[in-house]
This record gives C-alpha cells, sequence and structure tokens, in this order.
C-alpha cells in the first residue's frame, strides 16, 4: 500500500473561525492509468491527498444532511466521506479503504457507483451497498471520522525535480496547500451541516496508548469483521486493526 503520512497528529492552525485542531493526512501515490484501445495517457495517473477530522454530529434526515455533504464536496471539488467511528479500527484502517477504493475507482472495476460508496464498501470488507449502512451516518448523534479527499493529478516530488532537498521542499509545500484547503472543506461542513470538530488526536482505536480497546468497541470489531476469539487470543488485541486492514484487501480478490 503506497501511503505516505503526512501532518499526523499535528495541530494546524486555526482558521479564526475555530476550525483548527488535529488532523491525520496522507498522500497516496499516483498510479499509471491504463490505456483503453485508441485512447492515450500522460502516464502519470491520479493520486490523492487526504485528511481525516474526528467530528460529532447530529442528524435528524440521512438523504438531506448527505445532500448538504454533497454540495460542500461539489463546490470544493473533493470527496467527503463520513465514517461511524465506532466501525473503524484506527487511521490505518481508513487508509487501507481509501487506497483500495482509489485503486479500484481509478484502476480497475468500481464496485459501487460512486468513490464515496466505494470507499464504504472497503472500509467494511463488502462487496454489497446494503450491507455498510452501519459504516456510515445514522439518525440521531454520530461519532464520525470525517475522511476529505482531494485528487492530485501531478506527481508531487517527481524525479526531474532536481534533488531530494528540493523534492521534499516541493512535496511538503505542496501537500501544507492541500491541508489548508481541506481545512476550509471542514469549516464548510460546520457551517453547512453544524459538524462539532473534535480537537487532539483522537483515533478511536487505542483507549490509552497502552494496546488497549474498550470491550464495546472490541466486540463490535470482531462481529462486524468476522474476527473469532480464538485468532485474535493469538495474536494479540493490539494487532486488531492489521486483521481489518487484511480483510479490507480481500476485498480485491473476492469482488
Amino acid at each position: 500500500m503506497k501511503t505516505e503520512t503526512y501532518a499526523n497528529g499535528t495541530n494546524l492552525k486555526d482558521n479564526g473561525n475555530g476550525a483548527g485542531g488535529s488532523r491525520h493526512c496522507f498522500a497516496l501515490s499516483p498510479a499509471p492509468v491504463p490505456v483503453s484501445p485508441g485512447e492515450g495517457s500522460d502516464g502519470e495517473g491520479i493520486g490523492m491527498f487526504c485528511s481525516v477530522g474526528r467530528a460529532e454530529l447530529s442528524v435528524k434526515d440521512i438523504p438531506e444532511c448527505l445532500k448538504a455533504v454533497k454540495k460542500v464536496a461539489d463546490a470544493e471539488n473533493v470527496y467527503i466521506i463520513c465514517l461511524n467511528a465506532d466501525c473503524i479500527a484506527g487511521y490505518g484502517h481508513i487508509e487501507s479503504a481509501v487506497f483500495h477504493a482509489k485503486r479500484s475507482w481509478y484502476e480497475d472495476k468500481p464496485i459501487a457507483n460512486s468513490f464515496e460508496m466505494e470507499v464504504l464498501l472497503y472500509t467494511g470488507a463488502r462487496r454489497q451497498c446494503n450491507e455498510i449502512g452501519e459504516f456510515g451516518l445514522h439518525k440521531g448523534n454520530n461519532d464520525l471520522f470525517v475522511c476529505v479527499c482531494e485528487e492530485m493529478k501531478n506527481k508531487v516530488g517527481n524525479e526531474r525535480d532536481g534533488n531530494k532537498h528540493g523534492k521534499d521542499e516541493n512535496k511538503n509545500e505542496k501537500y501544507a496547500e492541500y491541508c489548508e484547503k481541506n481545512e476550509k472543506v471542514f469549516s464548510e461542513l460546520e457551517r453547512e451541516i453544524g459538524l462539532k470538530l473534535k480537537n487532539g488526536d483522537d483515533s478511536g482505536n487505542i483507549g490509552d496508548g497502552n494496546d488497549r480497546i474498550s470491550d464495546r468497541k472490541l466486540k463490535k470489531l470482531m462481529k462486524l469483521f468476522d474476527i473469532p476469539d480464538e485468532e485474535l487470543s493469538e495474536v494479540g488485541i493490539g494487532r486488531i486493526e492489521e486483521l481489518i486492514v487484511e480483510k479490507v484487501a480481500l476485498l480485491d480478490i473476492q469482488k
């Protein structure tokens, strides 16, 4: 999985409207776009930069809420995926889902009819759209990971840019621009749907930094991803995210 973590847990400067806080950001390297008969390709492919924020949201009408989220996404030319935090094992789980969904959507044969739904399917390691309702929004109070993804159509830090130091500076500058834009998207979501962003690096995975996770969430994840007690006992609770990431990757074989 070719991902590069950027600004992981970094406190981003408040932009003046309270939209500061910690974001987990990662970049997916571009891959060559398959060439169809009679078509050309620039060979650059499409990369992706994603910012993940922890948030709370009260939802009265799911279709109306999703419509408002889509309005923001279309206006900013990004993808926005709202993920139920109770169903997420950690940031690695999200990175894996977005990586495989991106590859399926742009380079293979997608399962869903939208990129956002493709991410949800891979998040849940499911092939059927009617099986992933629990992984998205629900009525009432939602504890969420909100993922904002933007296409990177040109390689960041191309080999022709010069020495490694120069490439790193160019890459970090470009990533900072994506971070800043995504922060504006989070601010728009605050205004449009009442999203309440959380401060701090709360991954929703490890309870206190000592490889502990709440019993309630552990049991839920084991049930959702069909992980038997024997398998978890063998590898240890601290590696449940690895087991789930493996199941996400296996969806490529199963579909």
